[in-house]
């Protein structure tokens, strides 16, 4: 009896696992979300004039795209060792999503003095702050199953987002 129990807890586990392990194809996906949701945002943010109740849309779409990005973080988290291939396939996604992620923090920089004069510019600023966070996480949990010969590729790339946030942050933090 005790034998069939640790047999029926042994399975039970090994299911659980299973199901919840994710594949590239997941990450994949989870960075057409992502970049989906990037142009989401530029587009929101190019179309907001100012006013405190205009940045409800700009700060749901943020909330969207952080979301997103969460999500994949988990993922990637969940995800075994990636090979040289998989690894490949992500990376591309990446270099495809840069430009998009160039936009959207130019659009936001370019209208700091819109923000600025609702008055909001803060909490625009922390918005960018927890992006930049999310984006860091996901990027290290990526890091830490991408296949050794890809992985100095996709540092490079994680670094070019790095910077693009940073300046985006400092051009916030600095005067209007």
């Amino acid at each position: 009896m005790v034998a069939i129990k640790n047999v029926f807890c042994f399975i039970t586990a090994v299911t659980a696992a299973a199901i919840y392990q994710r594949s590239p194809e997941t990450i994949l996906t989870d960075i057409t979300t992502i970049d989906t949701n990037v142009k989401a945002l530029t587009t929101a943010v190019d179309n907001y004039n100012g006013g405190f109740f205009n940045l409800l849309t700009v700060s749901s779409t943020e909330s969207t795209l952080e979301t997103s990005i969460k999500n994949a973080a988990k993922d990637a988290a969940d995800t075994s060792q990636l090979s040289s291939d998989d690894s490949n396939s992500i990376l591309d996604e990446i270099h495809n999503l840069i430009p998009d992620i160039q936009e959207a923090l130019n659009a936001l920089v370019a209208k700091k003095p819109t923000f600025a004069s609702a008055g909001v510019a803060s909490t625009v600023e922390s918005d960018l702050a927890n992006l930049k966070q999310e984006t860091d996480t996901f990027g290290k949990n990526l890091l830490a199953i991408f296949s050794s010969d890809v992985e100095p590729q996709l540092s490079a790339d994680l670094s070019t987002i790095d910077d693009d946030f940073t300046n985006a942050q400092a051009a916030f933090s600095g005067g209007s």
